[in-house]
Parts: C-alpha cells; structure tokens; sequence
C-alpha cells in the first residue's frame, strides 16, 4: 500500500510565515547571492547576474535597485567605501 505524504501548507501560509512570496522569496536570494559575488569575487553585475541564473542583465538590474536602492555598481562601490558587510 502507498502512502501519501501528508500536504505542507499552501503559498498563502508560506507567504506569511516570511513576509514575502516564494517566487519573491527566491529572487531576494539570488539577489543576495549576486551581490556577495560582486563584493567577494569582484564580478561585475552582468557575470553575477548571469551566475545567479538572470538571462536579462537590464532585468537584475532593475531588480537589484528595487531590493537594495541603487544600483548594482553605485552599491558595491558605496559597500566597499563604507566597508559595509551584506546582510
């Protein structure tokens, strides 16, 4: 006899639980993960975006701006200035 595992909770329950999302919840991730890759790496958005799975540059750019308030050169150039470790 099969057993049939026992459903999780649905999108709207996940979605509280984080604040955000799944799909939302992934993105911040790749986002995230880009920008430890530029500081750490000295990639540049277009190679970090591309790393993280973004096939439109324009796109994670536009993206990164809208999580982190500017840009993704004007952030790692204030982040290094300010020697600002990412959460």
């Amino acid at each position: 006899m099969r057993q049939c595992r026992r459903p999780g909770p649905g999108p709207l329950a996940r979605s509280i639980v984080i604040g955000v999302s799944p799909l939302q919840y992934q993105k911040q991730l790749r986002l995230q993960e880009a920008r430890q890759l530029m500081l750490n790496e000295d990639l540049d958005a277009s190679n970090a975006s591309g790393r993280v799975g973004y096939e439109s540059a324009s796109q994670f750019s536009r993206e990164y701006c809208r999580l982190f308030g500017a840009p993704p050169q004007s952030d790692i150039r204030r982040m290094r200035h300010n020697q600002i470790t990412p959460s």
